[in-house]
């Protein structure tokens, strides 16, 4: 009779404890962990029955389909300790936007991890590996690291400025942090990178905004204009042109309001326009599509006003409070 309560004790024990693990981890648990507790002839009847394998060596406690957070924890288990979301995975828990579709759930290890790319899982292992910040209780590499990591592997211009501008726009990461990144930028993709962090660092705020930069550069005429500067305009309010001569007293619009910081206090294109044109400047609007399809036109409407006005100044009452 004692035999029998002290193997039904035994039992309870490495249930609650079974049941404990697999609550803490999403319902997944490694080959080592379960067989801390159950006998091998117990885990391949679990594995036959109810239990299904995602990975080598790991294991989701249902038959069912995983779910997006499950994933994230295999990957981790997988990944081992030193494991870390990273790149677009790491970037969708922060929030950003702008992400292209990615299903593959993307780690960085340490250098010394053994792991290969698996199923979905992608493990790139650094000897650079940063502290990891916890995001809804898992780890996920600095967003600096995370974005510098997107942009070198997608290696499109636009988007990765779309995505890194869209961060710092957010506050997910400060223009310091992504500074840090520009040192390590190397192999392939590196020159995407180190130039969309430059871009945005110099006050790129958008991708169309990016684009209208690259159409400035084909002039020799235009000098490089100042992106989103803080102007006070004569009735005291403040707005943010996206690009401004201040030398010709002269502004360009990209349509495309979402990305103007706190301080411009003007919610519609026409309301700026206005206000402005009020105040003085010379404001010329263009769509995103418009700087795609007609980038030459822009730049000679652009320097014929810069060649007539340059000189002028800012209008009385209008005042740079950043740059």
């Amino acid at each position: 009779m004692r035999l029998c309560s002290s193997l039904v004790r035994q039992r309870r024990h490495v249930d609650d404890t079974l049941h404990s693990l697999l609550a803490a981890q999403d319902g997944l648990i490694t080959r080592k962990q379960a067989l801390e507790t159950l006998s091998v002839s117990a885990l391949r009847h679990l594995l036959a029955t109810r239990w299904q394998i995602l990975l080598p060596g790991v294991y989701l406690a249902t038959t069912g389909e995983p779910t997006y957070r499950q994933r994230l924890r295999v990957g981790l288990l997988y990944g081992g300790s030193t494991a870390q979301l990273a790149d677009t995975t790491a970037l969708r828990g922060y929030g950003v936007r702008y992400l292209p579709v990615d299903r593959t759930v993307r780690l960085l290890l340490s250098a010394a991890a053994k792991r290969t790319n698996r199923d979905g899982v992608e493990a790139r292992r650094t000897h650079r590996l940063e502290v990891p910040r916890m995001v809804g209780g898992l780890p996920h590499c600095p967003p600096g690291r995370a974005l510098a990591e997107f942009a070198a592997r997608v290696g499109e211009q636009r988007t990765a400025v779309a995505v890194i501008a869209d961060a710092v726009h957010r506050g997910v990461v400060s223009d310091q942090a992504l500074a840090l990144q520009l040192p390590h930028l190397t192999g392939r993709g590196a020159n995407v990178a180190r130039r969309a962090i430059e871009d945005v660092l110099g006050g790129i705020s958008s991708a169309p905004e990016a684009d209208f930069s690259a159409i400035c550069s084909r002039s020799r005429i235009l000098p490089p204009p100042l992106l989103n500067a803080l102007l006070r305009l004569p009735d005291g309010r403040r707005i943010r042109p996206d690009a401004l001569w201040r030398d010709a007293a002269l502004v360009h619009e990209t349509n495309s309001r979402e990305h103007h910081a706190r301080e411009d206090l003007f919610e519609h294109t026409q309301a700026r326009h206005d206000a402005m044109t009020a105040a003085g400047l010379t404001v010329f609007h263009n769509t995103p599509a418009q700087q795609r399809r007609e980038a030459d036109r822009i730049v000679r409407q652009l320097e014929a006003s810069y060649l007539r006005l340059a000189g002028r100044g800012l209008p009385e009452g209008v005042v740079l409070l950043s740059a």
